[in-house]
């Protein structure tokens, strides 16, 4: 007896599927395509939808090819599914119109399709079958990749952090990335040659460049937990750029953001005069302090951070980035700067170029001659008066009327017009 899930998908005498009026409009262009091009935008497209018996059999089998397909990297690599494979799921198909025609056949033939066609997209992609299985969406380009893994470890003192590399095995039910420790792949019978020279390669490629890297796999403390100092989490920190570069996914703490962590700063403060009159003749005041997120350190935590190596060091209750000489060389510079100002004050227009980011030389350095690495540990901002200003630049308030003007502005032109009469007032030149 015909069911409504029969009108989803059904299977024709000469072995193929197809989506059935009930499916929806786009699965069913999918199908038209062809079956192989339906099953795998089921797998890709709707890996989250809910969708009835007869489709989400389709989509287990695209899912099932898409993972021995992301294990290789290469549509042309992947194993033929094994005889327990294909009998499971010729057994598992649900009711359906033409279900007598289903069995291994089929289901050999459409993987083969799902090779061809996946080649053939990869292919149309252009860039290669690495970025058409990101396109993919869904977590589908974690899947078979090698994955570092730094974790704080707050049970320890002396050895804070904790790394381990994973292998992403597959994507579970609700589509998150499934890891297992990469020691244990490599002690699967499972896994052929060809998968595993394929999930080695990148880090074959890291430790060609990264003597950190090459230790790890030459010791094989690469395929176990370990127990890191802080010092040691910082060397695998930087280099991040270049386990990305060779394919390794890096998952790292919250703190690591930007791909940095936060810094102890030189912040210099722009200040707008007091008498709170501001325009390009007016003269700014500035102060310069050692920052942390905005608050100013104590002289016990500069005493800290200057005995301290370089690296990560944990400060008030954060792990910060320390480098006590580039930090002092910021330091070093921005007192220049208050030593050639001696009223600690500067011109509008210099105010401006600091807070827009220009470089400024240290007084007596000539030009072209190589500056510390100032922009990097230390930061200009505003004032809270010089901020109220700026801000009433951005957004001036709106003129009810315009004296002598004989017409009705539209919105756009009373802020034009407020913009234009505020910036008259500061004597800025405008456009």
């Amino acid at each position: 007896m015909q069911t409504d899930e029969d009108e989803f998908l059904f299977c024709t005498p000469d072995l193929r599927l197809c989506a059935g009026a009930a499916s929806s409009r786009r699965i069913r262009e999918a199908f038209d395509e062809s079956d192989a091009n339906g099953v795998l935008y089921l797998a890709t497209q709707c890996l989250k939808s809910d969708l009835a018996a007869p489709l989400v059999w389709a989509r287990e089998w695209g899912k099932s090819f898409l993972t021995e397909l992301c294990h290789t990297r290469d549509p042309r690599l992947v194993r033929a599914p094994d005889e327990r494979l294909l009998s499971m799921m010729a057994a598992s198909a649900p009711p359906m119109n033409g279900g007598e025609y289903l069995g291994e056949d089929l289901l050999r033939r459409l993987w083969t399709d799902l090779q061809d066609t996946s080649q053939r997209l990869a292919d149309a992609c252009g860039e290669g079958n690495e970025d058409w299985l990101k396109s993919l969406g869904g977590g589908w380009h974690l899947v078979g990749r090698v994955t570092f893994h730094l974790a704080e470890n707050r049970r320890s003192l002396e050895k804070p952090f904790a790394f381990l590399a994973t292998y992403t095995e597959q994507l579970s039910a609700d589509c998150a990335a499934q890891h297992i420790p990469l020691g244990r792949v490599l002690t699967s019978q499972e896994k052929a040659p060809v998968l595993l020279d394929a999930l080695l390669e990148p880090v074959s490629l890291a430790a060609a460049e990264s003597a950190l890297v090459r230790d790890l796999l030459q010791s094989r403390r690469l395929f176990q937990a370990l127990a890191w100092t802080s010092q040691e989490a910082y060397a695998f920190l930087k280099e991040i750029p270049l386990l990305e570069q060779c394919g390794i996914v890096v998952k790292l703490p919250d703190w690591w953001k930007a791909r940095r962590p936060a810094r102890p700063a030189v912040s210099v403060s722009v200040e707008a005069p007091e008498a709170g009159n501001l325009g390009v003749s007016a003269m700014l005041s500035f102060r310069c302090q050692v920052t942390l997120g905005g608050e100013v350190l104590t002289d016990a935590e500069m005493a800290l951070i200057r005995a301290s190596p370089t690296g990560l060091l944990s400060l008030r209750g954060q792990w910060v980035e320390v480098n006590s000489e580039q930090l002092q060389q910021a330091l070093d510079h921005w007192e220049k700067v208050q030593v050639y100002h001696e009223n600690g004050v500067i011109p509008f227009h210099e105010g401006m170029r600091w807070l827009a980011g220009f470089s400024n030389r240290s007084p007596g350095q000539a030009t072209g001659e190589a500056e510390p690495r100032v922009a990097e540990w230390s930061e200009v901002v505003a004032g809270k008066d010089l901020n109220a200003w700026l801000q009433r630049l951005k957004n001036p308030t709106e003129m009810d009327a315009v004296p002598g003007l004989q017409a009705v502005l539209r919105p756009y032109q009373r802020k034009g017009v407020a913009w234009l009469y505020f910036a008259a007032q500061l004597g800025l030149g405008v456009c």
